[in-house]
């Protein structure tokens, strides 16, 4: 718990000078956003990740297309998206008129080992850029995601905890919906509002076909038939000298799911190991999870993805396995990883085998990512009325 408060503290001590100095009549909105992983569909499933921190431990931060966090730090991929913040005078301010704040927090600044590997790091560090609109008048506001990332949808606001120095920034909440967040910053005692916006992967839309907000719930998979690519065998490669390799061989199941067979070469094969589909490619920063696998046990693993191997090629993601099991897997390093490129040789028939038993339970969460910047409790699509 006192490395907790520790992380914390120093986090929102790192975030309060953010906003520019601004007239006592006027005030500034900050606004960072977080994408969490596909397993994450529900207000529901958001508050069964625990608290505050497990929140943000397992969904990062997010930034605009050729705004790129500090080098070195761990965040989502770069998408585009943008927030509107109106007031009842007609002021009006796109996410174009508000600046953006790069910034990360490393182990050494935190006096702290986060990744639990024995050493406080100025290499192991987390991106905690967000956006700040200033001049904006105080009282009634309307903060409305007009243009979420691609593939997400709004699912949840929160707020920095008053117990961490945040302020009373939640008493500003009127109401949070569709993609729609009500604030009353005349409530807020200081000039700066810190807002952190959760996202959801828009797998289904509530109410069908609009991306402005929503709650997205889980969807079974369709019989689509089988894919024109049935087996696909992925090459993974040691990283960080591992002396860990492996591959993962894919199997279209012929009904909108792949069987995806892990197996491991090397290492220490009686440490479970957390292995998972991310957006990109071995070669950039580490976005998003969008598929979780089972860790391995005995350095093998079996596990079901709701998509077909041709909707998973179309994706162009990269499976990438860690050196072990903990909530802030993404600052345990990169053991093995590979790309998910079209099959070698002509399609493939035939089911394939089993790999063994699969081990533990499978890892959710984006780790201690930019996330661990966004200072949020309890504000998530309930609705709190003045």
């Amino acid at each position: 718990m006192k490395v907790v408060m520790a992380i914390l503290g120093a986090l929102m001590l790192a975030l309060s000078p953010t906003a520019a100095p601004v007239q006592a009549a006027d005030g500034a909105v900050a606004v960072m956003l977080h994408v969490c992983p596909e397993s994450i569909r529900s207000v529901e499933d958001f508050d069964a990740l625990g608290g505050f921190l497990q929140k943000v431990l397992a969904c990062p931060v997010v930034t605009r297309t050729g705004d790129e966090g500090p080098k070195g730090s761990v965040s989502a991929a770069n998408q585009n998206f943008s927030f509107t913040l109106d007031a009842p005078d007609g002021t009006s301010q796109t996410i174009t008129d508000a600046r953006f704040m790069q910034g990360k927090l490393c182990e050494t600044d935190l006096d702290t080992d986060v990744d639990e590997d024995g050493t406080k790091s100025k290499d192991t560090c987390v991106d905690i850029s967000h956006y700040v609109y200033t001049g904006m008048p105080k009282g009634d506001l309307r903060i409305t995601e007009t243009a979420p990332p691609d593939g997400f949808m709004f699912g949840a606001v929160e707020f920095s905890p008053a117990a961490l120095g945040g302020g009373n920034d939640a008493d500003t909440l009127i109401s949070a919906g569709d993609g729609v967040i009500e604030l009353d910053t005349a409530k807020d005692e200081d000039a700066t509002t810190m807002l952190h916006v959760y996202n959801f992967r828009a797998t289904a839309m509530h109410g069908g076909g609009h991306t402005g907000g929503g709650t997205a719930v889980p969807s079974e998979p369709k019989d689509r038939g089988p894919s024109k690519v049935r087996k696909l065998t992925v090459d993974l490669a040691e990283r960080n000298q591992s002396g860990v390799t492996g591959t993962a061989v894919f199997t279209d199941n012929g009904d909108g799911t792949t069987r995806v067979r892990l197996q491991l070469q090397g290492g220490n094969m009686g440490t479970p190991r957390p292995a998972h589909l991310h957006d990109g490619t071995c070669e950039g920063t580490v976005p998003t999870v969008r598929y979780p696998l089972e860790n391995t046990a005995g350095g093998k693993s079996v596990s079901t993805l709701p998509a077909s191997i041709d909707e998973l090629l179309a994706q162009k993601l990269f499976l990438n396995v860690h050196t072990k099991v903990s909530r802030v897997y993404t600052l345990s390093p990169v053991i093995a990883c590979g790309d998910l490129t079209g099959p070698r040789s002509l399609p493939q028939t035939g089911s394939g085998g089993a790999a063994g038993e699969t081990g533990g339970e499978v890892m959710m969460g984006l780790a201690l990512i930019a996330a661990l910047a966004s200072s949020g409790t309890a504000a998530t699509l309930r609705s709190r009325r003045r």
